[in-house]
């Protein structure tokens, strides 16, 4: 993702959430998911997509204190990396193609061990804090 110290090449995947299944000590993890939104319009000559991109950040939990930390540093990390003037604005350097907005999608939240019932999660400790987050991305061309 970004090429960011944050991250190994290995913790920013697309649709894979086997990654969660091993240890939680190589996080924080990204998933990027598929896009659910998207608006395509054309003017005369121009044409434009919207897509909304969504993706999930995981940090490991240890303690509440360091989990929320972690999540809120790796958080404003990333958007401070899209926010950089030259850097990442262009998708990775695509022509016409532009992330103009990254916004959260809910709350943080926490994730359980996969197999708990509802009922073990009430006494279990989180594996991972979570939130899902939206980059909103411009593809223009004309």
């Amino acid at each position: 993702m970004l090429a960011m110290g944050e991250f190994t090449g290995g913790d920013v995947v697309i649709n894979d959430t086997s990654i969660l299944d091993g240890s939680s000590t190589g996080a924080p993890y990204v998933i990027i998911w598929n896009s659910d939104n998207f608006i395509a319009t054309q003017g005369t000559v121009t044409g434009n997509q919207e897509w909304e991109i969504p993706f999930t950040l995981y940090e490991r939990f240890l303690d509440w204190n360091s989990a929320l930390n972690g999540i809120r540093d790796t958080r404003q990390a990333i958007i401070d990396k899209f926010d950089a003037v030259g850097t990442a604005r262009s998708a990775g350097g695509l022509e016409a193609t532009d992330i103009h907005t990254i916004r959260a999608d809910g709350p943080i939240g926490e994730v359980y061990p996969r197999y708990n019932t509802p009922a073990q999660d009430t006494e279990a400790t989180p594996v991972y804090l979570a939130q899902r987050m939206i980059a909103e991305v411009n593809e223009g061309w004309g």
